[in-house]
């Protein structure tokens, strides 16, 4: 029987990322196509890229959760604002999931009263 870390499944699900880029590029181009533009000189590819290991920082491996956190980063920038990053970091019973969706209800919120 083969036993696996902790440490060794946390990596086997960080590299499984890399499996959802194509369909993240494709939501990034369908959905933010007006910010684009703010990316300047960085490729949609590799702004992608760059948030999907972000959110595996935050242990985010589902292609929903990616999804998310690539919509957060394309409004707030790369790295993320820290009041975005410590929801994100919360040492809290709740998982990492849990995390990000009260962080994206932040943002909305933000964006709202921006309204």
């Amino acid at each position: 029987m083969i036993t696996l870390r902790s440490e060794q499944v946390r990596a086997l699900r960080a590299s499984s990322v890399y499996a959802h880029i194509p369909s993240l590029i494709r939501h990034v181009q369908q959905f933010h196509a007006g910010k684009i533009p703010q990316l300047g000189a960085e490729s949609v590819d590799s702004f992608v890229t760059r948030a999907a290991e972000a959110a595996a920082a935050h242990e985010l491996y589902s292609e929903q959760a990616l999804a998310r956190f690539v919509d957060i980063a394309i409004v707030k920038g790369l790295p993320l604002p820290p009041a975005i990053e410590e929801i994100l970091r919360q040492d809290s019973p709740a998982s990492p999931p849990e995390r990000l969706e009260k962080a994206w209800r932040s943002l909305l919120f933000e964006l709202e009263a921006e309204a």
